[in-house]
């Protein structure tokens, strides 16, 4: 027989997201839920200073461009060698975190006056999706795999049932991957299927952030040339880092960060 289309839709949806493609979890979204959060996220970033938001962002920028470019000078540390267990192991995961930092600083949070004008919805799609993308891709060198094997492979695994519908509720029989089966009852609201367990939390939840990021409003950087002497020290020191074309350049550098540590 055939599985009921809201139990359909669900294992779509799960399915899909496991296609690395986070964006359809937004979609089955309400609309004034997409506008609420879409709100809040907008207003968390208003409370950050625009000056010190792109400073920290450029500061990022330039310390995962050290971490790609010097890589060399960097394992060749003293330090570093010391720490290190297999070289070429950490040389590959050296390169898979800057590339995913580097998905990161070229979203929509890369500079402030994208980021205060945030869409979730696309940052899911765009950055979201790159991101599912880059792990899955990183996790297929491995012979282990596990991403296929273990988060595509459970998704997939997921079933859903539908037990009973009333009007604008429904019953789902969900059973995981490991075999647990829990019921779980949706509500449908503004033409969208979503758990009331969901629908009962939104409007607290949304309050409570709202309540949260008004008192970030309130302490709001107070001493910003304070803050911005600090962050132009450390752009600084990464900036030698950067011009370094020795591995002798490069430790003097480096010795510059420890001292700048040690002045706080």
């Amino acid at each position: 027989s055939r599985t009921p289309r809201l139990a359909d839709n669900t294992v779509r949806l799960i399915t899909t997201v496991s296609e690395n493609k986070p964006e359809v979890v937004w979609s089955a979204l309400p609309e004034s839920y997409r506008k609420d959060a879409n709100e809040v996220a907008r207003s968390a970033i208003a409370t950050i200073d625009a000056d010190v938001y792109d400073k920290v962002l450029g500061i990022l920028k330039k310390a995962n461009k050290v971490l790609a470019e010097k890589k060399e000078y960097i394992l060749k540390n003293e330090t570093v060698n010391a720490l290190a267990g297999n070289k070429d192991k950490l040389s590959d995961d050296w390169d898979n975190f800057t590339d995913l930092l580097d998905i990161l600083l070229d979203s929509e949070l890369g500079s402030y006056d994208s980021a205060k004008n945030i869409d979730l919805g696309d940052l899911l799609a765009n950055t979201g999706g790159d991101l599912m993308d880059k792990l899955a891709a990183i996790s297929a060198l491995s012979d282990e795999d596990k991403w296929k094997k273990e988060f595509v492979a459970k998704m997939n695994a997921v079933k859903v049932e539908e037990v009973s519908t009333s009007g604008e509720e429904a019953v789902l029989r969900i059973t995981d991957p490991d075999g647990e089966v829990e019921e779980q009852t949706w509500v449908k609201v503004e033409d969208k299927w979503i758990p009331k367990e969901l629908q009962a939390g939104w409007k607290d939840g949304v309050a409570k952030a709202k309540e949260e990021i008004k008192e970030m409003e309130t302490t709001k950087v107070e001493d910003k040339a304070k803050v911005m002497l600090v962050l132009n020290m450390v752009d600084g020191v990464l900036e030698q880092l950067d011009q370094a074309k020795s591995q002798e350049e490069f430790e003097a550098a480096l010795k510059g960060i420890f001292n700048l540590v040690g002045n706080f």
